[in-house]
């Protein structure tokens, strides 16, 4: 289960309800992954629900989706049956997170960062869902005001939460997604439980998930031909994820997301492995009727109509033959044009563009 909300709504405090409700009714230790400075020891000894919270705990002070699968495997270890990481927006936006590591990178394009970023980001979801034993996250949400009358007919600007500060499609990752805004309201948005389809609390307490708590039980320890196991679909592979990044470059941005749309998914990242092979299908052949691409060439490296705009491009800037192969060896370390990548050359081209556009006097 994940919970999103604004700082302040009350996600830590309403996991830790939840998570102490799920140590009762399956046994086994709680342990939370808190990367929140240590915001979850301020509730131990409480008893909201007449049980003291008490728990193991890890603080992250460095976000790397690394440590969280590393934290992960240590709570098992430790026999934790029920964990809470308090939160994970870190592990996208936070130091040494995905974000990060993209923006320090020292790849040519942010591109090539993220097809090393990607992999270990995708590791850190999968770990998550992996676990052994029932597992809560929280994460911030992004935050804008909106404003409103209060009860006195005042209009004052109200914060509220929008999408979570995450990766695009987190939230499909998960059994239950739950919103919590700034006045503790928990709605859930979406649920593979239909006992709490809908569900709306205000400071939700564990009877109002004791729907979800059933429906778990039903699940733990139990394979029978009646109720077969789901084996989940499995992912789009790296090299399927590259080949979608290179046709995606190609073509408008409405026109990617009309596809992703079209299949059920925010991102090429979060594809299923067929849903990434019919993609690739339908992309190609629109690229190839469009005239946008060549055929696909197989040693990994650009393709002459690219080779052929990065010329023009560098005539019209004004830069040299021969400084424009010292750029190329200095940013990207190919030894010709003929040796970048597909990305490379399309970074390549963007900063000629660019380079073009400041030689223009706009004003003529």
């Amino acid at each position: 289960m994940a919970i999103c909300g604004p700082p302040g709504s009350g996600k830590t405090f309403s996991a830790l309800r939840l998570a102490v409700a799920l140590q009762k009714h399956y046994g086994g230790k709680l342990a939370v992954i808190d990367s929140e400075f240590g915001s979850s020891e301020k509730y131990v000894g409480e008893s909201p629900d007449g049980i003291p919270f008490n728990f193991l705990v890890c603080k992250l002070s460095h976000f790397d989706p690394s440590a969280y699968c590393a934290m992960i495997d240590e709570a098992e270890k430790l026999g934790a049956k029920v964990l809470v990481i308090d939160g994970i927006s870190q592990a996208w936006d936070g130091l040494g997170g995905a974000l990060d590591q993209v923006d320090k990178s020292s790849s040519a394009s942010s591109f090539t960062a993220w097809k090393d970023v990607t992999p270990k980001h995708r590791e850190f979801v999968n770990r998550m869902l992996s676990f052994s034993g029932h597992l809560i996250v929280t994460m911030r949400s992004k935050i804008t005001y909106e404003l409103t009358k209060n009860e006195k007919g005042k209009i004052v600007p109200v914060r509220v939460g929008l999408a979570p500060v995450q990766r695009g499609g987190i939230e499909y990752e998960f059994d239950v997604f739950a919103d919590i805004d700034s006045e503790h309201q928990l709605t859930i948005t979406k649920s593979r439980c239909p006992e709490i389809d809908g569900l709306v609390a205000v400071k939700p307490k564990p009877s109002d998930f004791n729907g979800l708590i059933g429906w778990i039980g039903g699940f733990v320890g139990t394979s029978t031909a009646d109720s077969p196991v789901t084996v989940p679909p499995k992912r789009a592979s790296d090299s399927q994820i590259k080949r979608l990044m290179e046709l995606i470059m190609t073509f408008p941005d409405d026109v990617v997301e009309a596809s992703l749309k079209k299949r059920g998914f925010q991102s090429a990242d979060m594809l299923t492995e067929q849903a990434a092979t019919d993609m690739i299908k339908n992309l190609e052949e629109a690229a190839k009727q469009a005239g946008l691409v060549q055929e696909r060439r197989t040693d990994g490296f650009c393709y002459q109509d690219q080779i052929e705009e990065i010329k023009s491009m560098a005539e019209k800037a004004g830069v040299s033959f021969d400084n424009l192969i010292k750029v190329v060896k200095a940013g990207c370390g190919a030894e010709s044009l003929e040796k970048l990548t597909f990305a490379q050359a399309v970074d390549v081209i963007e900063k000629l563009k660019l380079k073009v556009l400041e030689t223009q006097n706009p004003f003529g």
